[in-house]
């Protein structure tokens, strides 16, 4: 009996921190804070943070720096994450982590005006499931690029349930959704990417360098405008790549240089589009 107190003394149960900013919270746990980020801090491998939504927004930006945690919002209701007047900062930032888990939140307000910013940004994370979110009204000025959601030498994320992403809009470039140097990337829900808009290149997906990634649900991509080149999806050094339910492409629109519906760029081998349409693309 002893000895197997000692074994079971040593097992610790998960924790579950609530982040709540108006009483009472909109649920019970074991903790509260007044912001995401505090929570993140506190929270050990296999506890769960759920976010109250509230009237206002939850005005920061948050550095997921923990692997194995759930972060979701509480009965999938969007709480506002906003990165309002906190500029050159992703609104969430997950790097060197390992699943990971982000449901149901609206993610917006990243304003980048010295670094490229994004509302979900994912350097070498992996194993991740990113679920349910919208991402919004991110922007950047100058030689920046404001981009929706950017995975940079990430591996083996799934986006689950729906993905949104629109009105990201810079000087230089805007993306919807931007992949460099990541592989065997899932969205297996229904994805739709519209009014990425900017001065030199608007695209609404772009894969760079990016290998056995998977679509496999609707994608829709619309209203992607530059005034010099505009791509719906556009595929470079990447092979391989499936968009295996309905692609369709539309409004993609360019004032004074090109526009692309879908566009297969150097060594893009491999790559599957199963069905769908492009329609509604206009340059000089």
């Amino acid at each position: 009996m002893i000895f197997a107190l000692a074994l079971t003394s040593g097992i610790a149960s998960a924790t579950t921190h609530v982040v709540n900013q108006t009483a009472p919270a909109c649920i019970a746990g074991d903790a509260y804070y007044a912001t995401i980020q505090a929570a993140i801090n506190a929270a050990n491998p296999g506890d769960t943070i759920i976010v109250c939504h509230e009237a206002t927004a939850y005005q920061e930006t948050v550095v997921v720096n923990k692997s194995d945690i759930v972060i979701k919002a509480f009965n999938e209701t969007k709480p506002v994450v906003s990165a309002l007047n906190i500029p050159n900062n992703h609104v969430f930032n997950i790097t060197d982590q390992t699943n990971v888990t982000l449901q149901g939140f609206k993610i917006m307000n990243a304003t980048g005006t010295n670094q490229s910013v994004a509302g979900i940004y994912m350097y070498n994370a992996s194993e991740c499931n990113i679920s349910n979110n919208i991402m919004t009204n991110i922007s950047a000025t100058g030689t920046y690029a404001a981009i929706g959601i950017w995975l940079w030498d990430s591996n083996n994320n799934t986006f689950s349930s729906s993905t949104t992403v629109s009105y990201i809009n810079a000087t230089n470039e805007a993306l919807g959704i931007y992949l460099s140097s990541s592989t065997n990337n899932t969205f297996s829900s229904s994805t739709t990417v519209s009014y990425i808009n900017a001065t030199h290149g608007a695209y609404g997906i772009l894969l760079a360098g990016s290998n056995d990634n998977t679509f496999s649900s609707s994608t829709t991509v619309s209203y992607i405008n530059s005034t010099n080149r505009a791509y719906g999806i556009l595929l470079l050094m990447s092979t391989n790549n499936t968009f295996s339910s309905s692609t369709n492409v539309s409004y993609i629109n360019a004032a004074n240089k090109y526009a692309f519906g879908i566009s297969l760029g150097s060594s893009s081998n491999d790559n599957t589009f199963s069905s769908g349409s492009i329609s509604d693309v206009n340059a000089p």
